[in-house]
């Protein structure tokens, strides 16, 4: 009895086994058979690019920067004006690269990066310290940046939170608190324009700002000039 018992458990199993497989082979072939033909271009619309989704997203975070900097409102289907439409082509081929290793170089000088933040909504002041000679301050939904043009480089402050302007009684901008980021021009292994606009981008646009941006570049030219100087002893020094 018991016998019977184990050989018909034996075939029932037999059975699920073969069941399971003809089962995955149908789908397996059912899955091949919907997805061979399937590509990236099948999924995406006709008219999809990297550049034209880009170049929307930034467009949409110029719209916005007018809108709390209270200039005026202008729908994402109208044509921006001349400086803001030759302003975001800049930053959207900017933003397309931003990931290559090999990122290509755009001649950019510094008059030409103060005017396109102006053109995407930044607001300019001048700052109580006399560290740099003027400060561009923009917000997002949940950050604001200031960067501080110097002599020597271009800094920025960064404040986790939307922080609100605020000025001494000559109209001079605070620029007390967040965090101080600096990027001199000497010695820097990136072209600090480049990545001044690259991170208005991501500020405009909403993106998270990696740690990658907040190391700082280059070495100030006061560092590097005592680095040269010639060290003298203090041990004989009374």
């Amino acid at each position: 009895m018991l016998e019977k018992t184990s050989e018909a458990g034996a075939k029932a199993s037999e059975g699920l086994v073969e069941r399971a497989e003809r089962f995955n082979k149908q789908t397996s072939e059912a899955y091949k058979s919907n997805t061979e033909n399937l590509t990236l271009s099948s999924i995406l619309p006709a008219n999809f690019s990297p550049e034209i989704e880009a170049k929307r997203a930034i467009k949409k975070g110029v719209i916005r920067q007018k809108i709390k900097n209270g200039s005026y409102v202008f729908d994402l289907d109208e044509s921006p004006t001349l400086a803001e439409d030759e302003a975001i082509k800049l930053l959207t081929s900017i933003f397309v690269s931003r990931s290559s290793k090999d990122k290509y170089f755009i001649d950019l000088s510094r008059a030409q990066v103060m005017e396109t933040l102006v053109s995407v909504g930044f607001e300019v002041y001048v700052p109580r310290t006399s560290s740099w000679k003027n400060v561009f301050i923009a917000s997002n939904d949940s950050l604001t940046i200031y960067f501080l043009i110097g002599k020597r480089s271009i800094d920025f402050k960064l404040y986790n939170y939307v922080r609100k302007a605020r000025f001494d009684d000559k109209g001079r901008l605070f620029t007390d608190g967040g965090r101080l980021v600096r990027n001199y021009y000497n010695g820097s292994e990136v072209f600090v324009h480049r990545f001044v606009l690259e991170l208005a981008v991501l500020m405009l646009i909403n993106e998270d700002i990696d740690q990658e941006y907040l190391s700082g570049h280059g070495v100030s030219p006061h560092k590097k000039r005592a680095l040269l100087e010639p060290q003298f002893s203090n041990d004989n020094v009374d």
